[in-house]
């Protein structure tokens, strides 16, 4: 599902301030099964270009945002979550940084925070690489 909410996003995030300063939409959504069992719930990731990180100026609280490598390889699995995730879902604990996490039967390494000011696109709590939004 491709999203073509980039001239509000470059605003929000960006600062964009001329129309020629758009970037061009880097990311597509994803849904995963988050946890295990009848625990398991309906999570929305953001699958991520490299060009998003650069375009957004994104940084993230704690830990570290995707290497170039990480777009291109799929193994080892990789996230970087929302601020919104890390409270609800890790508790805030900052030793979340290198814990796994299940995502439809697939362990992910979280590698970095978001701060609460980063808003993902449409409701994402996850950002992962991907060749598919490249």
């Amino acid at each position: 599902m491709r999203c073509a909410l980039a001239f509000l996003f470059c605003i929000a995030l960006a600062g964009c301030r001329r129309s020629d300063d758009l970037p061009t939409p880097t990311y597509s959504l994803r849904e995963f099964q988050y946890g295990r069992g009848d625990a398991a719930e309906t999570i929305r990731a953001a699958e991520i270009s490299e060009k998003f990180l650069a375009e957004t100026k994104a940084r993230p609280l704690i830990g570290r945002v995707f290497l170039p490598e990480e777009f291109r390889k799929r193994e080892p699995r990789v996230v970087v979550v929302a601020n919104s995730f890390w409270q609800r879902r890790l508790g805030g604990d900052p030793s979340a940084i290198g814990r796994k996490i299940q995502l439809t039967g697939l362990d992910f390494t979280i590698i970095g925070i978001m701060p609460a000011a980063f808003q993902i696109p449409a409701g994402a709590e996850l950002l992962i690489p991907g060749a598919a939004a490249n």
